[in-house]
């Protein structure tokens, strides 16, 4: 196990590394932050003095190396936005989205399972007819377009909920339930089709002949053993949502990591995208990391030596 935890968390640094150097080109492709900083009347040398400040004025691998050895330091310098270290304005962040990011996955998960668990059971009845269609709808129906429909209807004609902003618990449900939405599908058809193929097995009839109840077999025997798709799924999607849900948290103005993000891509503010991207993908390959480790611990012939 600890060779294996030596040898992903060396991969994870490559991958970490790789993403740092493609955001670097990229960000740097887009646009010239320099140009926006510059008054309309500012003349060429105001530029090349502004160019000069924000250090984007030495060749492209000078500014790379730097770059490099400021991370390594932990310094993600300053946003030119905002005029302070970039670390510190994404991890104000981290908060919120945290709090998004889990209540949504405590409404999609749960909801999930219990919607391919109602399918997988009563296959080919209307019960499976119905939740496979509210899979269905959850997957095919768009977060942007369920994010304004629910301001729409809730925020803005019953007015029951706040259309935006953050604060309160009324503020979380419209963006926990968009964003949780097509999560939910997801989890719901894969739980379906994992527990049908286990149901097929040998060793689930091996469970009823020896007489014990329908709920026990399907909880102990059939869902435990379905549960490693479905908990890679659930990384995969809770990286995303742990990273910034972009788009959900830009419709409700929610003061998350992605909104920020959307903000200094828009700015060409290079410190912040680097930052924020570096961010997404340390826990993405955090949690990818801690579900191969889960899959010991669900079944226990999996081994790691």
């Amino acid at each position: 196990m600890g060779r294996y935890v030596v040898s992903r968390s060396l991969q994870a640094v490559f991958v970490i590394l790789a993403v740092l150097v493609v955001t670097f080109i990229i960000v740097r492709a887009v646009g010239d932050p320099s140009r926006l900083l510059v008054s309309p009347e500012g003349s060429r040398e105001n530029l090349a003095q502004i160019r000069h400040v924000l250090g984007l004025d030495a060749p492209l691998q000078v500014q790379f190396v730097r770059f490099v050895g400021d991370v390594v330091r932990g310094d993600f310098g300053k946003s030119f936005t905002f005029g302070r270290p970039a670390l510190q304005l994404v991890l104000e962040r981290v908060p919120a989205t945290l709090l998004l990011a889990l209540t949504a996955l405590a409404l999609a998960v749960p909801t999930g399972i219990l919607l391919g668990m109602v399918s997988a059971v009563k296959r080919n009845t209307i019960y499976d007819n119905l939740a496979t269609t509210l899979a269905v709808l959850g997957r095919a129906v768009p977060n942007f377009w369920l994010s304004i429909m629910l301001i729409v209807v809730f925020g803005a004609y019953l007015k029951w909920l706040p259309p935006s902003g953050y604060g309160t618990p009324l503020h979380i449900i419209m963006p926990s339930v968009a964003l949780s939405a097509g999560l939910a599908a997801i989890v719901a058809r894969l739980t379906r089709s994992s527990l049908l193929e286990v149901m097929s097995q040998d060793f689930v009839r091996t469970a009823r002949a020896k007489g014990l109840s329908e709920s026990r077999v399907l909880t102990r025997h059939v869902l435990r053993n379905a549960l490693i798709p479905i908990a890679t799924v659930v990384g995969l999607q809770a990286g995303h949502l742990l990273g910034g849900a972009i788009i959900t948290e830009t419709i409700f103005a929610w003061p998350g990591v992605g909104r920020l993000l959307t903000q200094s891509i828009y700015n060409y503010d290079y410190p912040v995208v680097q930052t924020s991207v570096f961010i997404i993908s340390v826990t993405f390959v955090f949690l990818n990391l801690a579900i191969d480790l889960l899959y010991a611990l669900i079944d226990p012939r999996i081994r790691y030596d």
